[in-house]
């Protein structure tokens, strides 16, 4: 007898149903106790089932610059992939981890210390793998950076790893 796959919001056969109000919380009580979530000043906002969308506010400091001025690379990427991910989350109820496979940034513009919006969603999103695309927006509500993953679709671990 074959085993029937479940989909991203369902666990062991039964559909999950959360509003996004609810999500929303749960996702940010998660993100208070992530180590990089802190060391970013990073506070999700919003997040939409419908749009399968993510947004996360930052505030990345004068210490995450580079010798130009500028907050180095990675942690505009990671502010990125934070997003993306999160979109996942949203997009199955919280049961789905996305470990990234791929990763692409296109950086447009300098990113200065202050407050940066990431806005993460899924392009296409199949039983084992997620397409994902992020944009990222300083104060002016520049287009600072943008990205796009593949990612892969992992049950989420029902007891993670506390920080120390």
């Amino acid at each position: 007898m074959q085993e029937r796959r479940r989909g991203p919001d369902q666990i062991a056969n039964q559909i999950i149903v959360m509003t996004d109000e609810e999500i929303l919380l749960a996702l940010q009580a998660r993100a208070r106790t992530l180590q990089f979530m802190r060391y970013l000043d990073g506070d999700i906002l919003s997040v939409s089932q419908e749009r399968r969308q993510a947004v996360i506010q930052f505030h990345p400091r004068a210490d995450l610059c580079q010798s130009a001025g500028v907050i180095q690379g990675g942690f505009v990427t990671a502010m990125l992939d934070v997003a993306m991910a999160q979109s996942v989350m949203v997009a199955s109820k919280m049961t789905i981890g996305p470990p990234t496979l791929e990763l692409k940034v296109s950086f447009f513009r300098a990113a200065l210390p202050g407050p940066h919006r990431a806005v993460g969603h899924i392009v296409r999103m199949g039983k084992s793998i997620a397409f994902l695309e992020a944009e990222l927006f300083d104060s002016q509500d520049e287009l600072v950076a943008k990205s796009s993953a593949t990612a892969m679709l992992a049950p989420q671990n029902p007891n993670p790893v506390k920080p120390e």
